[in-house]
C-alpha cells in the first residue's frame, strides 16, 4: 500500500473545517457550563460589588460572607469583607479578617493600610509603621499611605520622647502656643532618620 498526497488537498481541508464546525458547538456548551455554585458565586460577587458602590456596607457584608463560605482561600474575598466591616466600624472582624487576607497574600494594599490607620486610630504607631510601610512600598508616591506614614511616625517620636504631657501643660495655658510647639517638634523629628 502506497501513502500518495491527497490529489485534492483543499477538500481534505474542507472535510477538517466541516468536521470542526459540527462537532464545536457540541462540545462548547460543555466547556463553558457552569455549576450552580460557580453561578451563585457570580451573583453574590455582582451583589457584593454593587453593594459597595451603593455605599450599603451591610448588605455588602452578607454577600462577601456567602463568598468567603465557599471560597474562604480567596484573599482578596477576606480583604473586601474587611472592608466592609471596616466602613461599617466594626473594627474587630475587620482586623481578623484583613489579617486573614494578609496570611495568604502578604501583598495586597487594602489589608495592610486599613491594618495601619487602624492601629493608628488606636496610638499603637509602632504597631502601625509596618502597615503603612508595606502599603507604601506596595504603592509608592500614595500620598495618603505617605500622610500616614508621617503622622504615624510622628506618633512614635511622641510616644518616645514622652512630648505629650509637655503639650497638654502647654495647650492649658495657651492654645495656640502649643500648637506651634507641637508643629515645630513634628517638623524637627521628620528631619530625623527613620526609627528601625
Amino acid at each position: 500500500m502506497s501513502l500518495r498526497a491527497d490529489p485534492n488537498p483543499v477538500c481534505g481541508g474542507r472535510l477538517v473545517l466541516l468536521l470542526l464546525c459540527v462537532s464545536v458547538p457540541l462540545w462548547l456548551p460543555s466547556a463553558f457550563a457552569q455549576t450552580p455554585d460557580e453561578l451563585a458565586q457570580q451573583r453574590h460577587a455582582k451583589a457584593a460589588g454593587e453593594a459597595m458602590q451603593r455605599h450599603d456596607y451591610a448588605a455588602a457584608e452578607l454577600e462577601y460572607l456567602e463568598l468567603v463560605r465557599s471560597m474562604p482561600d480567596v484573599a482578596e474575598l477576606r480583604s473586601n469583607l474587611g472592608l466592609s466591616y471596616y466602613l461599617q466600624k466594626k473594627y474587630q472582624p475587620a482586623e481578623e479578617e484583613f489579617q486573614c487576607a494578609l496570611k495568604l497574600n502578604p501583598s495586597l494594599y487594602a489589608p495592610n493600610y486599613f491594618l495601619g490607620r487602624m492601629r493608628h486610630s488606636q496610638k499603637r504607631f509602632r504597631d502601625a509603621l509596618p502597615f503603612f510601610d508595606r502599603a507604601l512600598a506596595l504603592q509608592p508616591g500614595n500620598a495618603e499611605v505617605l500622610r500616614q506614614l508621617a503622622a504615624t511616625t510622628v506618633g512614635v517620636s511622641f510616644r518616645l520622647f514622652r512630648v505629650p504631657k509637655t503639650l497638654v501643660v502647654c495647650r492649658h495655658f495657651h492654645p495656640v502656643s502649643a500648637r506651634a510647639q507641637r508643629n515645630s517638634l513634628a517638623r524637627s523629628y521628620s528631619k530625623q532618620p527613620a526609627l528601625g
